[in-house]
């Protein structure tokens, strides 16, 4: 719950946001753009770089900054964000690549008084810290970061470190992030309220943890709420939230942790709440429908601080949690990566309607009228796919159905979703495998994707046709899958 001074700072900041400034629109082209005084930066004269379009904007004005296809190697960073609302989108998502060195300190830095950072569509391979946001702010700084369908490999893809009087508002939809340390870290001290929606996203790989959330002083607030996400393969926790005293929450829903703090000693819990004292009620977590599979552990500490939980049909590891508001011990039966529910999955239908409208790639839930356990919703036949589809490398898929029945994946490509390749069933009649589902109901393949840059950005549509055991026909979802640069 936030407390009265923070709805107070909320009005204060929507008050101050009404103001409207102009806006300065460039395009930009790798291959063909010059980053000459001469040329507009029109998406028929376009700049070469992001930061030559940047030094073109006027002061006072906002940037929006259109990337065409191509692979960007050539940026100077750190890429400030002045007081002026900055937007960099790909005009086809996936299908542009920023570099930098693993030297880089970051590649976009800002401050609490910066104007708003809107990142859409980008494929990065990143410095040491991919956005960051640093520094005290006063009464009246706001600042919101947007991360919408990006693709990143950084040792950290945000790092938020803020003090004072400052309000942050992050929000990641439909990011793949490859993290080297953490995957987002927030530290809000003194006066500072930090908000973070994480949404349909996967989070993989670091040395540290998935989210990190430390408020250091009992006047700074946290809200972290994360949706249909997998956070995986983190060396420490997947989550990890930690108050002084003030009003820090966590809401997690319908998400994967999985194999996280496995590989420390001793071995940790996908999710660490840490409290100041033992008489405090923060931080709060709210945790509903989630997978927590295959973890150094479930959550830490929870038989001492029950009263701070919210803790409900979640699947789980550790027999004391077994009834405790719904929750079941028991096995996701994962087929191979791409987490896939298995037709013996203890998750599959055992969770209560009325959850979440969407699954992580956007499908209806609950449409069968079963409640599913996790970020995917399944049905008697199911596809999904380990992430995006890199380019040069493995695009790991999974089946999942009614045990040793046949099927058939069907495969569509095309550059305009509007196509009509997401209707269900799919007006398509390629299949690419005709198989047969294994004694557990599972099929798994890894397909090598061609190193052909032309693909990238260029969306593909997956589904799976097979038969039930009453010989009638069945469809799975339609899932979209994103052709990307290998990071």
């Amino acid at each position: 719950m936030l407390s009265p001074r923070s709805i107070l700072l909320q009005l204060l900041l929507c008050i101050l946001s009404t103001t409207l400034v102009a806006q300065d629109v460039f395009y930009i082209d790798s291959t063909s753009g010059q980053d000459l005084a001469s040329v507009t930066g029109n998406a028929s004269s376009p700049f070469e770089t992001l930061t030559y379009a940047v030094s073109r904007s006027s002061a006072g004005n906002s940037v929006l900054v259109h990337c065409l296809p191509g692979v960007y190697e050539k940026e100077v960073w750190p890429l400030q964000v002045t007081t002026d609302a900055m937007t960099v989108q790909a005009v086809s998502p996936g299908s542009v690549l920023f570099t930098s060195s693993t030297s880089v300190f970051a590649n976009f830095r800002l401050v609490p008084s910066s104007g708003d950072l809107t990142l859409r569509g980008l494929s990065v391979q990143g410095g040491r810290q991919f956005v960051r946001l640093v520094g005290s702010g006063a009464l009246g700084d706001q600042i919101h970061i947007i991360l919408e369908n990006m693709d990143i490999h950084a040792e950290t893809a945000l790092q938020v470190t803020v003090g004072g009087d400052a309000y942050v508002n992050a929000d990641v939809r439909m990011c793949e992030i490859q993290a080297i340390d953490t995957g987002f870290a927030f530290f809000a001290h003194e006066r500072t309220h930090v908000k973070a929606n994480i949404q349909r996203c996967t989070i993989r790989n670091g040395t540290k943890n998935g989210v990190e959330a430390i408020a250091s002083d009992a006047s700074s607030e946290l809200e972290i709420n994360i949706e249909n996400t997998v956070i995986r393969d983190f060396a420490n926790h997947a989550i990890l939230v930690e108050s002084a005293g003030g009003a820090s929450n966590l809401m997690l829903n319908s998400c994967n942790l999985v194999r996280n703090g496995i590989v420390s000693s001793p071995r940790k819990e996908a999710v660490s709440l840490v409290r100041p004292n033992a008489s405090s009620s923060y931080p709060h977590a709210v945790l509903m429908r989630n997978i927590l599979s295959d973890n150094g552990g479930d959550l830490r500490d929870f038989g001492s601080m029950p009263w701070n939980f919210t803790f409900e049909s979640n699947l789980v590891q550790d027999q004391s949690l077994s009834g405790l508001g719904g929750n079941i011990v028991g096995d996701a039966a994962f087929v191979g990566s791409a987490m896939v529910l298995g037709a013996r999955s203890d998750a599959w239908g055992a969770a209560p309607v009325g959850g979440l409208a969407e699954d992580y790639y956007g499908n209806i839930r609950d449409a069968d009228g079963r409640g599913d356990i996790g970020a995917f919703e399944h049905k008697a036949f199911t596809f999904g796919v380990d992430g995006r589809a890199p380019l040069g490398d493995l695009l790991r898929m999974g089946v999942s159905g009614q045990p040793n029945q046949p099927f058939l994946l069907y495969a569509g490509w095309s550059t305009n979703p509007g196509q009509g390749l997401q209707v269900n069933p799919m007006p398509i009649a390629n299949p690419g495998v005709s198989s047969t589902l294994d004694a557990a109901g599972a099929w798994s393949f890894d397909y090598h994707m061609p190193n052909t840059p032309a693909m990238a950005g260029r969306r593909s549509y997956f589904q799976v046709e097979g038969l039930l055991l009453n010989g009638m026909t069945a469809y799975s979802q339609v899932i979209p899958v994103l052709p990307v640069y290998d990071l």
